[in-house]
Parts: structure tokens; sequence; C-alpha cells
């Protein structure tokens, strides 16, 4: 069983200010991509939450809007998610990866098991990319 790290397909500079626990503010403004994420939150399409909801007591989330008021754009189709488990560069080769799985790495790196790939890859149109994780942590090791 394989380990994938998900990131967006096309990369967005869009950073956000948390406002609350559901609300987020634009501080430096790019097309939403279907993932984003930094060490405050991971934010992911609504469109993955039927694959979300399968793996009850490894996630949990809460509806996100993001605000852009200068251009006056509201983005109502996010989830602030929370991950239970977490994985480390030292021990990721040696976790159990069968079934639906969700990790993060450090705070903001989304990492998911071959099953949980082939759900969301399911519901996805093709925006999200999927790397081996083998690959993102033999890169964090040399550093």
């Amino acid at each position: 069983m394989s380990i994938w790290q998900v990131n967006p397909k096309v990369a967005s500079k869009l950073t956000l200010w948390r406002i609350n626990e559901t609300e987020f503010r634009v501080t430096r403004f790019d097309a939403a991509a279907p993932l984003l994420s930094s060490p405050s939150y991971i934010l992911l399409d609504k469109k993955f939450e039927p694959v979300l909801k399968e793996m009850q007591g490894q996630v949990s989330w809460k509806e996100a809007v993001i605000h852009e008021p200068l251009r006056q754009i509201i983005w109502e189709n996010f989830m602030d998610i929370k991950i239970t488990n977490r994985l480390e560069a030292k021990t990721y080769d040696k976790v159990d990866a069968t079934g639906l799985k969700i990790w993060v790495y450090g705070e903001k790196y989304l990492l998911v098991s071959d099953e949980t790939k082939i759900a969301l890859e399911k519901l996805d149109e093709g925006t999200l990319q999927f790397t081996a994780a083998k690959s993102f942590f033999a890169a964090i090791k040399r550093g």
C-alpha cells in the first residue's frame, strides 16, 4: 500500500487570514484551488465531503467561507478540515495504509492512502495531483 501527498494541480497563491472559526479573509488574491493549506488551516472543496464521511474518527470538518471584499467575492464551497492522524518522515513507511486513511504532516501537508486517493479521484475533475509520499519524505530528509 502506498501513501500519497495531495496538492492542487494548479498551485494557488491565494493567502487567507482566519477571521473566526468558520470565516476567512483574502490577504493575497489568486484563484481558489480545491485544496488550500497553510500552517493554520487546511481547506478542502466540499465536493470531497462524501469521502471524508467514510473516515469518521480520522478527520472532522466545519464549513468555511472565504471573503474577498475588494472584488466582492465569497467562496462558500470549502470545508476547514482537522486531521487526527499524523505522519512523520521517520515512520511514514511503517504505518498501516490499508483502507480509507488520511494523515497530516507538519501542519499543512495532506497525505492519503491508495484507497482514499481512488475515492478522491472519483469525485475530482482533474484538479488534484497525487505524488508518492516516498518522494516527498526523501526530499525532506535531504533537507
